[in-house]
């Protein structure tokens, strides 16, 4: 008798389909549509969701219409010569098809990366041809850039509410395995944009590391009797709020304008469709925002922050879009002084590119082994809840 089961080399066919039939289905209820209305049909509902997408897929208002035309002026300015991006081949398009995961969903062509895993030689060179062409002709085909979003509730959230569900992309393969290989030919030029502090997707970085380096700087201010004020910074919507302009003009800034023209591309007219079981609602543009659930969307989202202040009287640490300040003093009152002092360097950064901290959820800490009133030194920071 064979026991199937997830622990067995088996593809736990039997496994999988029982487990699907025990897991309770998941019912979206009717959905407040804003006007005193409800969506009931998925049809509707699918709509509803898109039209709080295109909210969502919004920039944050613009604080400085001049710097917004300049930047504007600069991504529109002639661009300079460099040599065209090495072209791909078959060995690397397999190899980076080994790399893709199996059983994740398809976008809206369905294929997945098991049919991938299967093609022909004569279908791989298919994939080599076009992939030489985008390279080439430095542009991002528009069938890859539809995204299929379904939208999954939060837990603890009123499920009548559009805003209560975290929409999840589901992008072609195809596109995403293109996107591998402008990884590749991006890579060499990261090093030199994406600063020391930015642990996020990044090679033998991770959040182990990064937490170790945090832990490391509050013991070291412990040993040394010194006090540690630290604020964690919680950045609105910090994905898909990235302002599309001030993107490319940082791409075009830092790396070849070969690499500047073919992101343009791939940033320029995405599109959504909200999926709801078997109905569909129109498409949308998206106009700001990294690809959710895309290779690239977490590099370029590094490269829009890198620039993020820094100072030499305080200790910064991120993590994609977590944010951790440290300063530390053996006087209470400087130590939340310099941090003050960083605070205003990042919230005018902040405001310049039309990012936004979420107050509510950023908190301000003091570390420290003293025993004394730290009111004064905590009231300069109203802005952030103190613990």
């Amino acid at each position: 008798m064979v026991v199937v089961d997830p622990t067995r080399d088996t593809n736990y066919s039997l496994w999988k389909a029982t487990k699907n039939l025990k897991r309770p289905k998941i019912h979206i209820s009717p959905i407040n549509d804003g006007k005193g209305g409800w969506a009931r049909s998925n049809k509707e509902k699918a709509t509803i969701f898109a039209e709080h997408l295109k909210t969502v897929f919004q920039p944050f208002p613009e604080n400085n219409p001049e710097q917004t035309m300049e930047i504007k002026k600069y991504i529109e300015s002639a661009n300079q010569m460099c040599l065209p991006l090495k072209s791909t081949s078959p060995k690397e398009i397999m190899k980076e098809i080994r790399n893709l995961k199996e059983g994740k969903a398809p976008g809206y062509d369905l294929i997945d990366a098991t049919l991938l895993k299967n093609l022909p030689h004569k279908g791989v060179m298919k994939l080599v041809n076009i992939f030489n062409a985008s390279l080439s002709l430095e542009h991002f085909p528009g069938q890859w850039k539809i995204a299929h979003v379904v939208m999954v509730p939060k837990p603890g959230k009123p499920p009548h509410e559009a805003t209560s569900y975290r929409p999840i992309s589901l992008l072609p393969v195809i596109g995403k395995l293109f996107e591998r290989i402008l990884l590749n030919r991006m890579k060499e030029h990261l090093s030199a944009v994406l600063p020391n502090h930015q642990f996020g997707f990044r090679e033998k970085h991770g959040t182990i590391e990064q937490v170790h380096r945090i832990i490391d700087t509050i013991s070291r201010c412990l040993e040394n009797k010194l006090y540690c004020s630290a604020v964690f910074l919680d950045i609105s919507q910090a994905f898909d709020k990235v302002w599309h302009d001030g993107l490319l003009f940082k791409i075009k800034k830092h790396l070849p304008h070969c690499l500047f023209r073919i992101l343009k591309s791939y940033l320029d007219k995405r599109c959504y469709q909200v999926k709801y079981s078997d109905d569909l609602s129109e498409v949308h543009e998206i106009q700001s925002g990294v690809p959710q659930g895309s290779i690239l969307g977490p590099v370029l989202y590094q490269i829009f922050t890198a620039d993020i202040p820094t100072t030499d009287y305080t200790t910064t640490a991120t993590y994609a879009d977590d944010t951790a300040l440290l300063s530390a003093h053996s006087n209470p009152e400087t130590a939340s002084s310099q941090l003050q002092n960083h605070l205003t360097e990042v919230e005018t950064w902040l405001k310049r590119w039309r990012i936004k901290a979420n107050e509510s959820k950023s908190v301000h800490v003091t570390f420290t082994l003293r025993r004394r009133n730290m009111s004064t030194s905590k009231a300069k920071l109203q802005s952030y809840p103190s613990r």
